[in-house]
């Protein structure tokens, strides 16, 4: 009986801990048993710690060559792809500064006057150019106003003309005639080349007369029997011009 009662006692010492050092218990064992890892989280003022390399931009080789225009000895810049980056005199005056644009430039006599001009050409979908014709008088380039395009002197004349994609593959085009007033460009004709359509009897040139900037319709033409072949626009357009210029001159 008495070792009965012995064993009774020695049991509630035991298993009657108070409930917070069984807690602990607990808790020990899911330290022990788990690991801990520390996480980081941003505020939305804050940016995470980052460590970017640093952006080195590529500069372009520039060759600078000195060139001869109109007895005058100028500096062309361009770069090892022939890119045009300018044009200055000896002294480092700028007379074309660079754009990013530009494409090419060459030295053509436009007005037929003797005297090198400049064409420059720009990086589009269709070929675009800016001139500027020589000044004698100034001994200087002036830029050509209202001029986007190359021109073409009609021979023997005051007159340009042009040619410019206007769609459709390039089956679609126009063609300005011009002349050059107070190096301002002055369009006085205007060819439309029509010739997308599939049936070919619907395709046309449209030719007009321009005054002012407005057009009035001169004439119309059957595409199809003026231009029978692609390639043939191009006869067609020198040939119109150079025979029928005085009709649209003033």
């Amino acid at each position: 009986m008495k070792f009965c009662f012995l064993l009774a006692i020695l049991f509630f010492l035991f298993t009657c801990r108070p409930a917070a050092e069984r807690k602990n218990d607990h808790l020990n064992d899911t330290i022990s048993n788990k690991p801990v890892t520390a996480v980081y989280k941003a505020s939305e003022s804050e940016t995470m710690p980052t460590n970017p390399q640093p952006v080195i931009e590529a500069k372009a080789k520039i060759i600078k060559d000195t060139i001869t225009i109109n007895t005058e000895k100028l500096v062309l810049s361009t770069d090892v792809n022939e890119i045009f980056y300018g044009l200055t005199t000896l002294r480092g005056d700028t007379i074309i500064k660079f754009e990013e644009f530009y494409n090419d430039a060459i030295f053509p006599d436009i007005n037929g006057d003797g005297y090198k001009d400049i064409e420059v050409e720009i990086i589009s979908n269709n070929p675009d150019f800016e001139t500027y014709l020589f000044d004698p008088k100034q001994r200087r380039f002036r830029y050509l106003e209202n001029c986007d395009l190359a021109l073409q002197r009609i021979k023997g004349t005051h007159y340009y003309y042009s040619y410019n994609a206007a769609g459709c593959a390039d089956y679609n085009w126009e063609s300005h005639l011009s002349k050059i007033v107070n190096y301002q460009l002055i369009v006085m004709g205007h060819i439309e080349g029509d010739a997308c359509e599939p049936d070919s009897t619907k395709n046309k040139i449209s030719i007009y007369k321009v005054r002012k900037e407005k057009e009035m319709l001169y004439k119309s033409l059957p595409y199809q029997k003026y231009i029978p072949k692609f390639e043939a626009k191009w006869d067609f357009i020198d040939r119109y011009w150079r025979k029928n210029y005085q009709q649209f001159a003033y």
